[in-house]
């Protein structure tokens, strides 16, 4: 089964691979100067042709995370919220379009998923 692994961002991070085998991996730096329409542009533009190219069974998404602001009142940076929540609903669309099962995972989800646990390792 071939996963494909998504860190939603304007410097995405991906991995992809099939179950037991190494994964590989990029970081794809998203930024145009048209700005949100432009990263939507160059999301498309990479995304797409790398799902024709590995055809996944499975696209994995880290949940967008986004600080509130004082009081648990708006994000502190709407503008960041309109573009990682775009970004995940074009992830989704193209998942349903091709039929692609489409999962999202919290940090913490996937922190336990790894680590058994869902907090971080500490450092020594």
């Amino acid at each position: 089964m071939m996963l494909l692994a998504l860190d939603i961002a304007t410097a995405l991070g991906a991995a992809w691979g099939k179950a037991g085998a190494q994964p590989r991996y990029a970081t794809i730096d998203l930024r145009h100067p048209a700005g949100t329409p432009g990263v939507m542009l160059n999301l498309a533009e990479w995304l797409g042709p790398l799902c024709t190219a590995i055809e996944p069974q499975v696209v994995v998404f880290e949940s967008p995370y986004m600080a509130r602001g004082l009081k648990g009142g708006m994000p502190q940076n709407a503008h960041t919220a309109r573009r990682l929540y775009g970004m995940v609903s074009y992830d989704e669309t193209l998942c349903l379009k091709r039929g692609i099962r489409c999962l999202e995972a919290s940090a913490p989800e996937i922190t336990k998923f790894f680590l058994g646990k869902s907090a971080p390792m500490k450092r020594a």
